[in-house]
C-alpha cells in the first residue's frame, strides 16, 4: 500500500481522472477495471470503508469514515474555514473545539448549524490502540473476490425465474439451439 501510495497519491490514483500516469502497470489495469465496472451503474469501491483505530491513517475530512460520505462534502463551510484540511481523525478526536483550527469564528446561521452537528457526529468516536483499517460491507464476512463477482453479475445479467433444463438425451446443438429460442436471441436477418 505504502508503494501505491508514494506513486499515486494518497488516494491511489482512484478519483484521477486521467489514466495516463497507470498506462502498462497493474495497478492501471485493476483501476480501469474499476471505472469499466463503475460507467455500468456499480461502485464497489463504495463497499469499502475505513474502519477506525488509532485515527493515525485515515483522513479527517477526505476519507469516508464515519458516515456514507466524507465530512468535507456534508459541512462544506467548516471545511473551507479550517486551516488544517489535510489532519486525520487522532488530530481531531477526542472533539475538544474545531474554532481553534478555523480561520475565524463561524460568522453564519450555517456556520454555526453546521459546526453543531459536525460535534454531534464525531463526539461520540472513541480511538483504540489498533491501526486503521478497511472494511468489506458488502456481507458480513471479509472481503472475497466471489462476493463481488455476484454483485456484478447480480446488476449485469438477466437472471430468468425459468431455469434452463438441459437434457442429456438430446445433442448439445439442439440444447443450444432450444436455450437461444427461449430467450430469443436466435440470429435472424432482422436482429
Amino acid at each position: 500500500m505504502k508503494v501505491i501510495k508514494s506513486i499515486h497519491g494518497s488516494l491511489g490514483g482512484i478519483n484521477d481522472s486521467s489514466s495516463h500516469h497507470f498506462k502498462h502497470s497493474t495497478w492501471g489495469d485493476i483501476l480501469s477495471s474499476i471505472k469499466r465496472v463503475k460507467l455500468k451503474g456499480i461502485d464497489s469501491l463504495s463497499y469499502c470503508v475505513h474502519k477506525i483505530g488509532d485515527g493515525a491513517s485515515t483522513s479527517f475530512w477526505e476519507d469516508t469514515w464515519c458516515s456514507d460520505h466524507a465530512l468535507k462534502s456534508l459541512f462544506p463551510r467548516i471545511y473551507m474555514l479550517d486551516t488544517e484540511r489535510h489532519c486525520v481523525v487522532k488530530d481531531r478526536v477526542p472533539f475538544q473545539g474545531l474554532c481553534s483550527n478555523l480561520r475565524r469564528h463561524p460568522h453564519s446561521g450555517i456556520e454555526f448549524f453546521q459546526l453543531s452537528n459536525l460535534q454531534a457526529r464525531i463526539e461520540h468516536v472513541v480511538l483504540s490502540e489498533q491501526g486503521d483499517s478497511w472494511r468489506w460491507t458488502l456481507n458480513s464476512a471479509s472481503f472475497s473476490v466471489a462476493s463481488v463477482w455476484y454483485l456484478i453479475d447480480s446488476k449485469l445479467l438477466d437472471m430468468d425465474a425459468n431455469a434452463t433444463r438441459w437434457i442429456r438425451y438430446i445433442s448439445i446443438k439442439v440444447n443450444i439451439f432450444i436455450w437461444r429460442l427461449m430467450l430469443n436471441k436466435l440470429p435472424s436477418r432482422i436482429t
